[in-house]
C-alpha cells in the first residue's frame, strides 16, 4: 500500500509533508517532501514496500527453506553440513520489523570437540570427542557411543568394508567402525553398555565389566564378559567369535 495525496488538494510553498505506512509495509524513504517556490515538491513522493527479512549465511550450514527473503512472522530452521555441530539455536523468526530474532548460529567442525580426553572415560560428559588417530566420537554421560540405532533411517545390512570403516550420520544414527572401536579398546580394560528403550518408552540395560575386539587380521573377533543389569546377555553365545556381514561369513552358525 502506498501514501498518496488527498486528491485535489494544494498545498502552500513551504508545506513539509511526510508519510507512513500500514502495518507489515515500510517507506523506501524516510525524508520528508517540502513544497518548494515552483510549485514542486522537493522529491520523488516513497513508496511502501512489504517487510520481509533477508537471507543470512550460515557458514557450513544451510537455511531450510532457503530463500532471497522472508515474509514477517515465518521461521526458518538451520541445519549443519555433514561433520559440523550446530553452536546455537536452530531457528530463527522474521519479526515484524524485518529483523531477525535471536542471535546466527554457527556450526563447528566436529573434530575441534575434545570434551573427553579418555576414550573409556566415565565422567558424566554428553557431546563429541576426539578420539585416538585425531577421528571423532560421540560421547553419553561419559560413555563413547559407536553404535545408535532408533527410528529405522539408516540401513545397518552392510557389507564388511562398510562395517570396517562406519556409516551413518553422529547426529542420528551410525556406526562408528570396526578399526576405531579396536583403537579404542585396545591396550586398556574397557566396558560395554547396551541400553534399549521399547515402543512403550520401558528402557532396560546389559553391562559387561570386560570387552574388547582385535584387529582385522582376526576379523575382529569378540571378547566380552562380566554381565550384569535389567536385559539379558545376549552376548554370552557371541563371545570368542568373528564378526560376520552380509558379504563375509565368519561366524560359526550355519544357514
Amino acid at each position: 500500500m502506498n501514501p498518496v495525496f488527498q486528491e485535489g488538494l494544494r498545498h502552500p510553498v513551504g508545506t513539509v509533508v511526510s508519510f507512513t505506512c500500514s502495518s507489515g509495509y515500510r517507506l523506501t524513504s524516510l525524508l520528508p517532501l517540502r513544497c518548494q517556490d515552483s510549485e514542486s515538491w522537493s522529491r520523488t513522493q516513497p513508496k511502501c514496500r512489504v517487510i520481509r527479512c533477508r537471507s543470512f549465511r550460515v557458514a557450513e550450514g544451510r537455511l531450510i527453506p532457503q530463500q532471497n527473503s522472508y515474509a514477517t512472522g515465518s521461521t526458518v530452521s538451520i541445519e549443519c553440513n555433514e561433520g559440523f555441530r550446530l553452536n546455537g539455536t536452530n531457528s530463527r523468526s522474521c519479526s515484524q520489523s524485518g529483523d531477525w530474532v535471536g542471535e546466527i548460529p554457527g556450526c563447528t567442525d566436529i573434530d575441534n570437540y575434545q570434551l573427553v580426553p579418555d576414550p573409556c572415560s566415565t565422567s558424566s560428559v554428553n557431546g563429541y570427542q576426539r578420539l585416538r588417530n585425531n577421528k571423532k566420537g560421540v560421547c553419553d554421560d561419559g560413555w563413547t557411543v559407536f553404535q545408535r540405532r532408533f527410528n529405522g533411517s539408516v540401513d545397518f545390512n552392510r557389507t564388511w568394508q562398510e562395517y570396517k570403516d562406519g556409516f551413518g550420520n553422529m547426529e542420528g544414527e551410525f556406526w562408528l567402525g570396526l578399526d576405531k572401536i579396536h583403537e579404542l579398546t585396545s591396550g586398556q580394560n574397557c566396558k560395554l553398555k547396551v541400553k534399549m528403550t521399547g515402543f512403550d518408552a520401558a528402557t532396560a540395560y546389559a553391562q559387561y565389566s570386560s570387552f574388547a575386539i582385535d584387529d582385522e587380521s582376526d576379523n575382529y573377533r569378540l571378547h566380552v564378559s562380566g554381565f550384569s543389569g535389567t536385559a539379558g546377555d545376549s552376548f554370552a553365545l557371541h563371545n570368542g567369535m568373528q564378526f560376520t556381514t552380509k558379504d563375509r561369513d565368519n561366524d560359526r552358525v550355519t544357514s
